[in-house]
């Protein structure tokens, strides 16, 4: 099954994570949501990780509702293709980027570039960044 790694401007300030890879020396990949809220400057995060009911809202709150019960599990190919399925309905909801390797991790710049570049775009037809 492919590994991937989301990330989702839900609303100014806020992003949204979604993963499904190996992490280190691990034999095989998991399913992993978070959330980050940015401070004022963009400095540094306000909140972080497991925060999804205090700052996600609508599409991206509901994904996390309905796929929070398999975090950190293994996935059966039957929910891999079910989420990413619901992760086709993120992608024309909010701008988003994928990571090129899902052995590299997400850099703060990488986030911080991709919540400031494209925060005004919310609401709008769908924008895929790759960096």
């Amino acid at each position: 099954m492919k590994e991937f790694k989301y990330t989702f401007v839900q609303s100014n300030g806020i992003i949204f994570e979604v993963n499904y890879y190996t992490l280190g020396s691990n034999k095989t990949p998991h399913f992993t949501t978070c959330a980050a809220e940015f401070n004022r400057t963009r400095t540094d995060f306000n909140r972080a990780g497991q925060s999804q009911e205090d700052l996600l809202r609508g599409a991206a709150l509901a994904f996390y509702h309905k796929w929070d019960k398999l975090h950190l599990k293994d996935l059966t190919p039957e929910q891999h293709s079910a989420i990413l399925d619901d992760i086709e309905l993120l992608k024309v909801r909010y701008p988003y980027y994928l990571v090129n390797s899902v052995h590299s991790t997400n850099r703060f710049s990488d986030e911080k570039d991709i919540e400031y570049r494209y925060r005004n775009q919310l609401g709008r037809e769908y924008v895929e960044i790759k960096l």
